[in-house]
């Protein structure tokens, strides 16, 4: 149980940062402020800012689209190691799901997802 926890965190993880999840989140945010932006410019006239708010809401459809596919991807691929040793019969998934709302279990991933990024700053790089 604690590998198939230990691989779906790792799947997550990669899947998360492989998919660049984060940066398209970021630049789906800065579309929605610069939509925002037009909608308060006073300088534009309605014509100019309907051309402009119809370009940003096609650009944010398709990053919201982008994230909200590659963000299914990353959770069905964390799920995968459960499914596999669920099919195999090396675990209950209720029990996989017990085992994963525990509070210590919480609070130690919650950590090494939080130390990760400080910790790979200190790896040695070659």
């Amino acid at each position: 149980m604690i590998a198939a926890y230990i691989l779906s965190c790792a799947f997550l993880a990669f899947a998360f940062n492989g998919l660049r999840i984060w940066p398209r989140t970021l630049a789906m945010t800065e579309t929605l402020r610069v939509a925002v932006s037009i909608l308060r410019d006073r300088t534009l006239s309605d014509e100019e800012k309907e051309r402009l708010l119809r370009r940003q809401s096609v650009e944010a459809f398709g990053l919201v689209a982008t994230v909200t596919a590659a963000l299914a991807a990353t959770f069905l691929a964390a799920a995968a190691p459960v499914a596999v040793a669920e099919m195999a019969g090396w675990l209950d998934w209720r029990g996989f799901l017990a085992f994963s709302l525990r509070p210590a279990v919480v609070v130690a991933t919650v950590a090494v997802f939080a130390a990760a990024p400080w910790l790979r700053s200190r790896l040695p790089t070659n």
